[in-house]
């Protein structure tokens, strides 16, 4: 790991082109075999600095350094001229004018098990550079200028188990490049040019397990390119320009068990395109421009558990499709076309766990479509175009633990359609036509934490719809139609810990709403039609923390209006019609940090309001109709750090308003009547902040 660290270090140090400034050093670091050599200008120097380094530390010797070469001027990398190269095990090319490696440059290096070449001025790699490296098994060569690979490359280095070629400005394999690596295993050629795999690129490595060919421009596989990797079990294709697979490309590759070709150009796939491959767990074929599958194309794989077919233009799907898929965990298919499922589509995947079919053109869920796949834990139907649900729509889903319907047009769910997801903790309802919750809409949900009802149309809700869901922590019901709200609708939400009723109509309130929310911290009522309060209307809702009752019509607050809430934190009454503040009003309230009062009419803030605030951070007052503020009327308020008071009528505050407060940065008076002199005087000790203040977290965090 440190090893890791300090080298991720070192290339970040050494990005730029050699600084000729800069001693040439060979530094080992403590209690490690790393070695750096950094701005050399001759191999020569570079040889005797290490040298030196290994004299006298015979931990090195035996069990061998690693060394990074980096920021250095020479151009040819003759390393089998290094005294010390057979105590070399890692070794790291980095950052360098090198711009030509010698045949056999690693003759010597007897222990060299690892070589990463990257971020020199190479164009051409030669015949047998790697040569005499017996025992090298890891070659890294990225970001160079390479447009030629010579044939024998890897002659006289045919331990490599793992090589990796990224970032060349190769176009093409050279068809004998890899014909002395009989042992690699791991092969990666990404962000390169190639643009084609013939049939004889890859035909001796046999013993290949992993090969990733991602983000080049590859649009020809010869239907033999992969007829010898027997032993295959990744391969990636991903980003590249496949428009066309060739029948029988993947019929020997018996072992593979992940296969990618997303962000490709693909229209179809033959019949039996993965006929051979038994033994696939994963494929994925996202973004690609699909618009078939035969029934049986997934036939044969029955071991696998990922399949990802979203973003393509498939509509329909044949009923048999996963008939034999009966291992599948994941389906993905959003981003389709898709218009209609058969009721039997996925009777057969009794482990399916997690399925996305959002952003389809669906009009309903058949009943009985998930009547076996019990293991369902993950389900999005999101952005659809549900009208309404069944009753047996979602019958068998006794696994469920999240449900996403949002952005449908369901104006209807049938009693009881949720009476099997007894496990669902997540039910997203947004976006749709519901106008009424009845009795026994939520129906069986005995363990839901959240559910979302936002911008629906809903303007009823039957007195015991939410009766029986003691475990919900967080109800959406903002933005809706709702006018009243029948006494004890809540009553037995003993969990609830947050309501949002914002952007309804709603035009009164009795305590009785509220009744057993005494749990509730967060109330939103912000944008209804509130025009009075009754003074105990929140007597219930002893524990609440933050309350929202802005963009209403409210005149006046009463007296005793937040005396139960002794735990108050947030207010905001933004955006209404309030002329006066009155003493008292926050006498129950001590703990209170923020209150807006914003965009009202007040002409008027009684001089005791904020009396015993200790705790209050911020007070908004901007875009009222005050002309003037008593100076007194902040005494004690030793954690006040913001007021604002912009766009009022204010002609003079007089210094003893805002001298007495310790913890102040920010006084905000823009707007006024106030005369330049002064309020250059206020902006000296208070400037202005770039962002003017009106949330909790800009002024708190």
């Amino acid at each position: 790991m440190f090893k890791i660290f300090l080298l991720t270090a070192l290339i970040a140090v050494s990005s730029q082109s050699p600084n000729p400034s800069k001693i040439p050093a060979c530094t080992r670091y403590w209690i490690s075999s790393f070695i750096s050599c950094e701005n050399f200008n001759t191999l020569e120097d570079l040889n005797k600095k290490l040298t030196r380094v290994f004299n006298g530390n015979d931990d090195l010797k035996e069990k061998g350094a690693t060394v990074f070469i980096g920021s250095s001027k020479f151009g040819s990398l003759e390393l089998n001229k290094f005294s010390t190269a057979k105590y070399l095990h890692t070794l790291y090319i980095s950052d360098n004018y090198i711009n030509e490696i010698p045949k056999k440059s690693l003759e010597g290096f007897t222990n060299l098990a690892e070589i990463k070449i990257s971020t020199n001025r190479i164009k051409v790699l030669q015949e047998e550079i790697f040569g005499g490296a017996v025992n090298l098994e890891s070659v890294t060569i990225e970001r160079n200028n390479i447009s030629s690979v010579s044939n024998g490359i890897f002659k006289g280095a045919n331990s490599i188990k793992r090589l990796e070629i990224r970032e060349s400005k190769a176009s093409n394999f050279n068809i004998r490049i890899f014909q002395d690596l009989h042992h690699l295993e791991h092969l990666t050629l990404i962000f390169n040019d190639y643009t084609e795999i013939s049939q004889d690129t890859l035909k001796n490595i046999k013993s290949l397990k992993e090969l990733y060919l991602e983000y080049n421009n590859i649009s020809d596989l010869h239907e033999n390119a992969f007829i010898n990797l027997h032993n295959l079990t990744i391969l990636n294709l991903l980003n590249n320009k496949i428009e066309k697979i060739p029948e029988n490309l993947f019929g020997n590759l018996f072992s593979l068990n992940e296969l990618n070709l997303k962000l490709n150009k693909i229209v179809s796939l033959a019949n039996s395109q993965f006929r051979s491959l038994r033994n696939l767990t994963n494929l994925y074929l996202a973004y690609n421009q699909l618009n078939r599958l035969s029934r049986d194309i997934f036939g044969n794989a029955i071991r696998l558990e990922m399949l990802d077919l979203s973003y393509n233009n498939l509509k329909y799907l044949h009923k048999e499709l996963f008939l034999n898929s009966t291992k599948l965990t994941q389906l993905r298919l959003h981003n389709n076309f898709i218009e209609d499922l058969d009721a039997n589509i996925f009777k057969n995947l009794q482990e399916l766990k997690q399925l996305n079919l959002q952003n389809n053109n669906l009009k309903e869920i058949k009943e009985g479509t998930f009547k076996n796949t019990n293991s369902i834990t993950d389900l999005n139907f999101e952005n659809n175009k549900i009208n309404c649900l069944f009753e047996k729509s979602l019958e068998g889903l006794t696994s469920i633990y999240e449900l996403n319907l949002n952005s449908n047009n369901i104006s209807i769910i049938a009693n009881n359609s949720f009476k099997d997801l007894k496990t669902l903790q997540y039910l997203h309802l947004k976006n749709n036509n519901l106008t009424i919750l009845n009795e026994n809409t939520f129906n069986g949900l005995q363990t839901i934490i959240i559910i979302y009802l936002t911008g629906n149309k809903i303007n009823e809700i039957e007195l015991t719809t939410f009766e029986k869901l003691t475990t919900l922590k967080l109800l959406y019901l903002d933005h809706n139609s709702l006018i009243k709200l029948q006494p004890g609708l809540f009553k037995n939400l003993e969990n609830l810990n947050r309501l949002f009723l914002q952007g309804n109509r709603i035009d009164s309130l009795t305590p009785e709403v509220f009744d057993g929310l005494s749990p509730l911290k967060d109330l939103y009522l912000a944008d209804n039609n509130l025009q009075n309060l009754q003074g105990n209307v929140f007597e219930n809702l002893l524990n609440l923390h933050d309350l929202d009752l802005s963009g209403n019509k409210l005149k006046s607050l009463p007296l005793e209006l937040f005396k139960p809430t002794k735990y108050l934190d947030l207010l905001h009454v933004s955006r209404n019609n309030l002329t006066v503040l009155q003493d008292g009003i926050f006498s129950s309230t001590p703990g209170i940090r923020m209150v807006h009062f914003d965009n009202n009419q007040i002409m008027k803030i009684e001089p005791r309001v904020f009396e015993g605030l200790k705790s209050l951070l911020a007070i908004f007052l901007f875009n009222n109709s005050l002309t003037a503020i008593d100076e007194t009327v902040f005494n004690g308020l030793d954690k006040l750090k913001v007021v604002r008071l912009d766009n009022n009528y204010i002609s003079s505050l007089s210094e003893a308003t805002y001298n007495r407060l310790p913890s102040l940065r920010y006084l905000i008076l823009d707007g006024n009547k106030i005369n330049m002199d002064e309020l250059t005087k206020i902006y000296e000790k208070y400037p202005k902040p770039s962002v003017l203040f009106d949330d909790f977290h800009s002024v708190c965090c």
